[in-house]
């Protein structure tokens, strides 16, 4: 505002924190190019809840990466991809949801994620999967590679727990998503985090001009539970 030389002395400037204190932020590098592997411990979430899986949201940098994972996932879960293991078309556990999604699709997926009791419990998806959802019960979002800017990234970790619960927003990055070229230098800071400092502090400074002076939950990051 300043810069746009839009402020003066009968100018109150309201500003309201973006901080999310029930989102818990975990950062780990992805150790191997096999999603078996990196994601067992979704496969086995999703293999011994079923239906009564977390909701989650699985972000990736491409439509390929969307493809690649979603079968992955199906292949390692086989029967137990569907609702109480009866191999039925219309009742997967899982979705995709990209650019390239038939519109109705999408409309069919977003409709039924919203239930509360929705048969949708894991949705791998791209960036298109963001503008306009309103889901509050979404209990973990997952971005596979690291996120292009710091504010994409918090959008899309703001779909996670709306309704107040504990949320959880993990990043499993790559050396290869960091050193695109598309990679913003900011997130890819935050991502590395060489100082082991509060991750929530170093995104809520990147919204504003000055060093956030705001009270933080301790513990509100892997960052924090490293010091």
């Amino acid at each position: 505002m300043e810069h746009l030389q839009l402020l003066d002395e009968d100018t109150d400037l309201v500003y309201k924190s973006p901080d999310r204190p029930n989102l818990y932020i975990q950062i780990l590098k992805k150790e191997s190019t096999n999603y078996d592997s990196c994601l067992d411990w979704l496969i086995n979430h999703i293999r011994t809840n079923g239906k009564k899986s977390k909701k989650i949201i699985v972000y990736c940098r491409s439509i390929d990466a969307v493809s690649e994972i979603f079968c992955c996932l199906k292949n390692s879960l086989g029967k137990m991809a569907y609702v109480d293991g009866i191999v039925d078309g219309n009742q997967v556990l899982l979705e995709m949801y990209h650019k390239s999604t038939h519109q109705d699709s999408k409309d069919r997926i977003i409709d039924e994620f919203k239930t509360e009791n929705s048969r949708i419990r894991c949705i791998i998806a791209t960036v298109a999967l963001g503008k306009g959802l309103d889901i509050s019960d979404i209990d973990l979002v997952v971005h596979i590679g690291c996120p292009k800017t710091v504010l994409s990234y918090w959008q899309e970790a703001g779909r996670c727990a709306r309704d107040g619960r504990q949320g959880y927003s993990l990043i499993l990055y790559d050396n290869f998503t960091l050193a695109l070229k598309t990679t913003d230098k900011d997130i890819g800071h935050i991502v590395k985090n060489k100082d082991g400092i509060c991750i929530r502090k170093q995104i809520l400074d990147g919204f504003s001009d000055e060093d956030s002076n705001q009270e933080i939950e301790k513990y509100s990051c892997e960052g924090c539970d490293l010091n």
